[in-house]
């Protein structure tokens, strides 16, 4: 949680982070639920700013309730 690589701080290292518009970044980790604060195009990725050193994918499966 200390690396200053991190986008977030105090979350883990390479955990699964997401951002709402412009909004600030949050962990979603493993499982995420909540009601949106706010509208906008939903980002997600890793926990990490130094992306030169990273490979592989990811699979997210999202499901809205309205």
């Amino acid at each position: 949680p200390r690396c200053d690589c991190n986008r977030v701080m105090g979350v883990s290292h390479a955990a699964l982070i997401g951002r709402l518009g412009d909004g600030e970044p949050f962990l979603v980790g493993k499982h995420w639920e909540s009601v949106a604060g706010q509208g906008g195009r939903l980002f997600l990725g890793m926990n990490d700013s130094r992306r030169d050193d990273n490979s592989g994918w990811l699979e997210v499966r999202i499901r809205t309730e309205s």
